[in-house]
């Protein structure tokens, strides 16, 4: 894979880069999401692309999923149990 941020200004520019911008970056880089990672999900989609830290550090900071597993991933991260 290219450097995480496939931009001279590397870093920096991923920072400065809004919500729909990181976004929009991340699946030029990464493709669009094709697939969700729970382990027994059926589900065929639509999928998108989950952001692990809650930060948005970088396009390696996300992890496909399907709608409804990213909507519970975001609420347990936010509201743990």
């Amino acid at each position: 894979m290219p450097n995480q941020y496939t931009s001279p200004q590397g870093k920096a520019a991923w920072e400065n880069r809004t919500y729909a911008g990181k976004h929009a970056h991340l699946r030029r880089v990464r493709g669009p999401a094709d697939r969700c990672i729970i382990y027994g999900c059926t589900s065929t989609g639509p999928f998108q692309w989950a952001c692990i830290s809650g930060e948005h550090k970088d396009v390696m900071d996300y992890m496909p999923m399907c709608g409804v597993h990213h909507h519970q991933y975001d609420l347990d991260r936010h509201h743990p149990h």
